[in-house]
């Protein structure tokens, strides 16, 4: 749970994440196995990682209400998409010069798409209306869905991005088009 990232978001965003998180009623679900290198006891160095490697900041007073803004503001403070498309160290620390990038080995191990906008390795060939599209109905340009963890999301328990509306959908698209495009050919 990377709620040291949360807090770059809204108050009023995050009242209504708390708010709706708690109508959920429990699941019981299984959490992965932590594959380390060594032992990680994370109640005697969580404190220490974050220190170093946390990613604490201020929360704006009022969410950005659209365009590059809005899309920047859901993606690292909402929607959290570098936590699986960009790739991390040994500890875990993400490499801040392959933002967006995509890793080979994700979350769960499988591998997760360079959503830069490199026209190569990334989405720079698609349009900000395929983008959208695609967050919003997991079916890319090419007319293939996508799988595993973006699936989830999309698709959400009760709620997914599927449920996010098309202004917000094409403002992360715009903001996409913005960011460095990195050549990373991760499929």
């Amino acid at each position: 749970m990377p709620y040291e990232v949360y807090s770059g978001m809204a108050e009023e965003d995050l009242k209504a994440l708390i708010a709706y998180l708690r109508t959920l009623k429990p699941v019981r679900k299984e959490t992965p196995p932590l594959k380390t290198w060594i032992p990680f006891y994370r109640s005697l160095f969580a404190n220490l990682w974050l220190k170093f490697f946390g990613r604490f900041s201020n929360p704006p007073a009022k969410a950005p209400i659209g365009g590059i803004k809005r899309g920047r503001y859901l993606v690292e403070r909402v929607s959290l998409c570098g936590d699986c498309h960009t790739p991390r160290n040994f500890l875990g620390v993400p490499n801040r010069s392959l933002y967006l990038a995509g890793t080979k080995v994700g979350p769960l191990g499988d591998e997760i798409s360079n959503i830069t906008p490199d026209k190569g390795t990334g989405i720079g060939q698609w349009s900000q209306e395929e983008i959208a599209d695609l967050i919003l109905t997991g079916i890319k340009p090419n007319l293939d869905n996508v799988q595993g963890l973006m699936e989830e999301v999309i698709e959400g328990a009760s709620r997914g991005y599927k449920n996010m509306t098309r202004e917000d959908a094409l403002a992360i698209a715009e903001y996409l088009k913005t960011v460095q495009p990195i050549v990373n050919k991760i499929n």
